[in-house]
């Protein structure tokens, strides 16, 4: 995939996430893609990678997600905490309250909707 369309991708997702995180009363995903640390944007390119190409389910993307996190030194917490390295996310899919396998479902489905509308030329 080339690596504008990844990037594309990958600030899409990240909006949509927080419209939908500020639309459910949250305000937790570290502000603008401009603002996050890129170790934090490497771990999204490598979601939507796998996402496209090994067509993962949400579940699978949250997991592999998950894997990246903790070898980047995340670890669960209440509160997401950019320094402390602490997101309430890093945990296992099935332990996920609902909202945020809302959020992780809409990111697949960002992804897949733009790959499906671009020409194929134009992804690979």
């Amino acid at each position: 995939m080339k690596p504008r369309v990844v990037e594309a991708l990958a600030r899409a997702t990240h909006e949509c996430n927080r419209c939908y995180s500020f639309a459910v009363g949250r305000n937790d995903l570290g502000g603008s893609w401009e603002q996050l640390p890129l170790a934090q944007k490497n771990v999204t390119y490598a979601a939507i990678r796998r996402l496209v190409e090994e067509g993962l389910t949400a579940r699978e993307v949250h997991e592999a997600w998950l894997f990246d996190m903790k070898r980047e030194g995340w670890s669960y917490g209440s509160e997401r905490d950019l320094i402390a390295k602490m997101d309430p996310r890093v945990q296992p899919w099935d332990s996920l309250p609902g909202i945020e396998r809302d959020r992780i479902l809409l990111f697949t489905s960002v992804c897949r909707t733009m790959i499906s509308a671009l020409p194929a030329a134009v992804v690979r």
